[in-house]
């Protein structure tokens, strides 16, 4: 069993495989990246409360802040259907709210869809701070250190 999941993930990278399968079975992982030269915090809202945006590292929890340190990373797994809004502080305390969706939830039965990726919802510029890039639902901070 482990073999075969490994195998599958081979194509995925390297961050991918070292990461608990328990955590890979629960949703999609993505990778918060902050470039800055200042700490940033992040919190996840969920209108589901039973499909929780969660933390892997840094002493991170659902729905709680994480501040993710200057030239650092947190990686954070969607549930295969969630919902809900992410607060982003910058190190002066300016947040910016921003809604977010993944997968499609029908009379409470989970459907990961594969055109139905994580994806943080936001129009035209973002300032210091970009969504969906590398990846659909990751998150990155610029060289900025405030919005």
């Amino acid at each position: 069993m482990i073999i075969s999941v490994l195998k599958k993930m081979v194509g995925i990278g390297f961050l991918v495989a070292i990461i608990p399968i328990s955590y890979a079975e629960r949703g999609m992982i993505r990778t918060i990246h902050n470039y800055s030269t200042q700490p940033w915090t992040f919190q996840f809202f969920d209108i589901y409360p039973d499909s929780v945006v969660d933390f892997i590292g840094l002493n991170c929890h659902a729905g709680q802040p994480c501040t993710v340190p200057p030239n650092e990373s947190v990686n954070i797994i969607y549930r295969w259907y969630c919902k809900g809004k992410i607060q982003i502080t910058d190190v002066s305390g300016v947040s910016k709210f921003f809604n977010y969706k993944c997968g499609k939830r029908y009379a409470g039965i989970e459907q990961g869809e594969l055109g139905e990726l994580p994806r943080i919802i936001h129009q035209g510029n973002t300032g210091s701070v970009s969504m969906n890039e590398r990846f659909a639902g990751d998150i990155s901070v610029d060289a900025g250190n405030v919005w």
